[in-house]
């Protein structure tokens, strides 16, 4: 099942793996509009006209009640319970498949689960709202004390975790770690109300960054970091320790997986290297991103590709956007959604009207 977007029809509707539409493409702004999350566990939220409600990969629909979503990245199904937000005391628990709370809403934040785990976040926080066409809306908001920690399934606080801010809140697969617990935040200097980067290993366990501008999520014990100011800023591999791997190589980074991690050579293109900054695929491509289900989607010569981790191209076409999935790789050209199979192999056409 999949998320598309007609950008030729300004459209949104969902797909199944075998071609069959699940939800008919609706306008994705304006009134009446759509907006559809990401599938997990076969089912996706979807809002429509204020009303929350998913579709399964059968094609069934199922009604929820007094929630809605958060702001993107939205919730998805995670180990059977998804974070939502309760519509009269704006606070976010966790429900089951069905739109029973089973973590009750209590949180200021909430991430998806995975692995049985949640990141979530707290605060005693004042809220100030005024009615807008019948609708309340939020205009000031105080906060203290603010709290960072990770829960369980039944909503046990275990870790309360020493930082003042995660910026990647979500256990996907740019903000989470594979095996240990390491993750990127940002700690307050003392007398200082500025925070600077840090690296929380083992839920406990600080390392600070104070002369780097922007870090990106762990990956085995390496962190992608950027230096100098915007305009003339680059990135360099260190140890999750701080300890320097490569410097100042990279004109940018993207996100790891597999192994690799979609870097911009300087002057040049972007390719992927390893952990020690080595260049497994040489930087000949427009724009890659992260490998996802053993591929990786990209621009080459003004045509999207798809290739592999040895840089075999398996797909290169004309199209407004490509994605990967698990089963299939995803086209969208024009009006027409194309599905192929991991091989590049043309499954199904289907046109957007």
């Amino acid at each position: 099942m999949f998320s598309v977007f007609c950008q030729k029809r300004f459209k949104g509707g969902l797909v199944s793996s075998d071609g069959r539409v699940l939800l008919p493409f609706n306008p994705s702004r304006g009134i009446g509009c759509i907006a559809i999350g990401n599938p997990s566990e076969g089912l996706v939220f979807c809002e429509q006209h204020g009303k929350v409600f998913a579709i399964t990969e059968e094609g069934s629909r199922i009604e929820y009640d007094d929630i809605t979503l958060q702001n993107p990245p939205w919730p998805q199904l995670r180990d059977g319970l998804a974070a939502m937000c309760d519509v009269e005391t704006d606070k976010y628990g966790y429900i089951n498949r069905s739109g029973s709370w089973i973590i009750p809403p209590r949180f200021e934040m909430a991430g998806d689960f995975r692995d049985g785990l949640a990141m979530i976040f707290n605060c005693e926080s004042k809220r100030t709202y005024e009615v807008r066409g019948g609708k309340r809306k939020l205009i000031r908001q105080t906060v203290k004390n603010p709290m960072y920690g990770i829960i369980n399934r039944t909503g046990k606080l275990l870790h309360t975790l020493p930082v003042d801010n995660v910026p990647f809140i979500n256990p996907t697969d740019r903000g989470w770690p594979d095996d240990l617990f390491e993750f990127v935040g940002e700690i307050k200097l003392k007398k200082s109300p500025y925070c600077v980067p840090c690296i929380v290993r083992n839920l406990s366990e600080v390392h600070r960054f104070p002369n780097v501008k922007e870090l990106r999520p762990c990956y085995r014990g390496v962190v992608g970091c950027r230096t100098g100011q915007e305009e003339q800023s680059s990135w360099e591999l260190r140890t999750t320790r701080n300890v320097l791997i490569v410097k100042e190589e990279f004109e940018n980074l993207g996100f790891w997986s597999s192994g690799l991690c979609p870097a911009k050579d300087k002057g040049q293109g972007w390719g992927a290297i390893d952990t020690n900054g080595r260049w497994v695929i040489k930087p000949e491509y427009d724009h890659l991103r992260m490998f996802q289900h053993g591929l990786a989607d990209g621009k080459k010569d003004g045509r999207f590709v798809v290739i592999t981790p040895n840089n075999r191209v398996i797909l290169k076409c004309d199209a407004d956007y490509v994605e990967v999935y698990p089963d299939r790789i995803l086209v969208v050209n024009g009006d027409r959604i194309l599905l192929h199979d991991l091989q590049g192999k043309l499954l199904h056409t289907i046109r957007v009207k």
